[in-house]
């Protein structure tokens, strides 16, 4: 927690936590979206989503994305990365052991969406910036913060001019971060 609450201070000031609860009264759409179980009830699910969401918007690509696999769900997964940390502790609150909601909402949360949008980035060659920018929206969290470390990793590995480029277009906070993920996946 001590940890938790220094990186969270030396990214921004203060961080504040959001209860379970919390995130599913902000974001309505979620359980609907996290229990369809085929690309017309995702439909029906999202249309009362509102597109500025970002939570709903990761949850309704990262479903998609397992739904209907391909290009377009490629595309909406890599546009629908976490892109702030608040969004980042808003995900990560849904997997408070005590909140019960659908067991893939819990996943979401816990960074389910991290490999499905390295498989995509990798795929359609783009979006290694957004994921990058995800990676340090998650530092404040050290332990879904870790579970990026293999895959910056394997970003860097895979798509080495890319994520040359990705790092050197970020902020000199957000390339530490991104370095120190490349230090601990190398331990």
């Amino acid at each position: 927690m001590l940890y938790l609450l220094l990186t969270g201070l030396l990214q921004g000031g203060a961080a504040t936590y959001p209860t379970c609860q919390g995130v599913l009264a902000r974001h309505p759409a979620l359980v609907p979206i996290a229990t369809s179980m085929s690309a017309a009830e995702l439909a029906r699910a999202a249309s009362a989503m509102s597109r500025s969401d970002a939570i709903q918007r990761l949850a309704r690509a990262s479903r998609a994305w397992e739904l209907s696999p391909g290009a377009k769900a490629d595309r909406e997964l890599i546009g629908a990365l976490p892109a702030s940390e608040s969004a980042a502790r808003e995900l990560y609150a849904l997997t408070e052991p005590d909140c019960v909601i659908p067991g893939w909402l819990k996943a979401l949360g816990g960074g389910s969406w991290v490999e499905p949008a390295l498989t995509a980035i990798q795929r359609r060659r783009r979006g290694v910036r957004p994921f990058l920018i995800a990676a340090w929206a998650y530092g404040s969290n050290a332990e879904v913060s870790e579970s990026f470390a293999d895959s910056v990793a394997q970003l860097r590995d895979a798509l080495p001019e890319e994520f040359s480029r990705a790092v050197s277009s970020l902020d000199e906070g957000a390339r530490g971060h991104i370095r120190m993920l490349l230090e601990y996946s190398a331990q």
